[in-house]
């Protein structure tokens, strides 16, 4: 059997990551029977260690709710995984399973936090959408083949010519995709507020694990749709793949890059040609998407959520005011604009305003301003002396004490433009400076 080696991003140049696929002659993670996938290893099992393969990673405690982040006890376990990473976290599918999450030391854990959060979302159900309205079975078919995201500390850190990563690579095989920790970009963090954002690979990779394990089986009109998208998208050129691995799987590759440009990861036009990927794939966006493969977008979101539900948490340091409103000269607001759930950490005072759809906006332990937009949103302030923000003048709301510390805040004119739920909130504020002490 030959090695297979997962998804790898190349850094050939400071604005290029190219994806590609190296597979072994068999050519491919194609399932043998319903639930399971050729050649996905063993996850662990030719160790030395006392316990081995992923039953060994479901025994480590991640607390009661299964949601902490645990560092790995090299003397419990195989030396195929603990040679490599020094971290554990896992994501519990609804049959009771786990999907893996591997670290090296100095992957941070608001970045496995960040993973962990995307894939999650990625398998939450989508009511009314066609593939993706009910999701457990593909869930538990990544967890059964032992689905596992492999964070490195950066690109350089994978390298199969390293005896460890070898050993880990040969045994995990096709159920392990890697992602490399400078490549997973926090939002609020120095470089996702950068001019030119920093490019996030964390869509693309936790959806290659959910395509390679769970879609390309359980999903198979789904599955063919997109694999002649990315065909007739190689065949007019406007997916123009290319690598220097002589095994390259071009459809995974191509999934990779689609939610990428979906979740707006090079919408700030790094190239200058409105690509991503340097040129790989012409539409950029999900605007480009909408005008130039509206077929293929139709597609991603008839499994993939259209907004971004994940909890994401901004960068501790983060201070000043985090927008999530769409603006053209604001890089990072190509990928801010579809956060739905945002929750601001660290102890500094900020501002979160959200982006004009029903959102979830948490403040931190310090002082913050939140503003909702339109929408029914849910704004809790969290510790200190925090302020609600809205957009009119005090006559246009109505305002409804709950008698359990939380208040509605409804705009009365415009019937949907809000009817906000407050939580740990101390003062609303409206246009023209009224304010109302809660």
């Amino acid at each position: 059997m030959k090695l297979m080696r997962s998804l790898s991003i190349l850094l050939a140049s400071p604005s290029l990551i190219a994806w590609s696929l190296v597979l072994g002659s068999a050519a491919a993670c194609v399932g043998n029977n319903d639930n399971q996938v050729a050649d996905s290893g063993s996850g662990g099992g030719v160790g030395t260690g006392p316990l081995l393969g992923c039953a060994a990673l479901d025994t480590i405690d991640l607390g009661p709710d299964g949601m902490a982040i645990a560092d790995l006890d090299a003397s419990n376990l195989s030396p195929i995984v603990t040679d490599v990473f020094a971290r554990y976290a896992a994501m519990t599918t609804p049959s009771g399973e786990r999907i893996h999450f591997v670290a090296q030391a100095g992957v941070s854990d608001a970045k496995i936090r960040r993973a962990r959060e995307i894939l999650r979302m990625h398998l939450t159900d989508l009511p009314g959408a066609g593939a993706g309205a009910s999701k457990a079975d593909v869930a538990d078919a990544v967890s059964s083949n032992c689905g596992t995201i492999a964070l490195f500390r950066d690109a350089g850190e994978y390298d199969i010519a390293l005896p460890e990563v070898s050993t880990f690579d040969a045994d995990f095989q096709a159920a392990y995709v890697p992602l490399f920790g400078d490549a997973v970009v926090v939002e609020g963090s120095p470089e996702y507020l950068a001019a030119s954002p920093a490019i996030d690979e964390t869509f693309g990779a936790t959806s290659v694990l959910v395509y390679r394990l769970g879609l390309r089986i359980l999903r198979p009109a789904w599955s063919a749709q997109m694999r002649l998208a990315s065909s007739a998208a190689q065949a007019d050129g406007t997916f123009a793949a290319a690598g220097p691995e002589p095994y390259l799987d071009l459809d995974e590759l191509y999934i990779a890059t689609l939610l990428g440009c979906h979740a707006g990861v090079w919408g700030h036009n790094p190239s200058g040609d409105g690509s991503a990927r340097g040129g790989v794939y012409a539409f950029g966006s999900r605007p480009a998407l909408e005008v130039g493969d509206l077929s293929t977008l139709q597609l991603i979101e008839d499994f993939f959520a259209p907004e971004h539900t994940f909890a994401a948490e901004a960068d501790p340091a983060f201070s000043g005011t985090f927008d999530l409103l769409y603006r053209p000269s604001v890089g990072y607001t190509n990928r801010a604009q579809y956060l739905t759930n945002v929750r601001l950490t660290g102890d500094s005072p900020a501002e979160l305003f959200g982006a004009p759809v029903t959102s979830r906006l948490t403040g931190n332990a310090a002082n913050n301003n939140i503003r909702g937009r339109e929408g029914d949103d849910i704004i809790d302030g969290g510790p200190g002396l925090d302020s609600a923000i809205f957009g009119a003048p005090r006559s246009e709301f109505d305002i409804e004490n709950n008698g359990d510390g939380t208040f509605n805040v409804r705009h009365n004119v415009v019937p949907g433009l809000g009817n906000d739920l407050l939580r740990n909130v101390e003062i609303a504020v409206f246009s023209g400076g009224t304010t109302v002490q809660l």
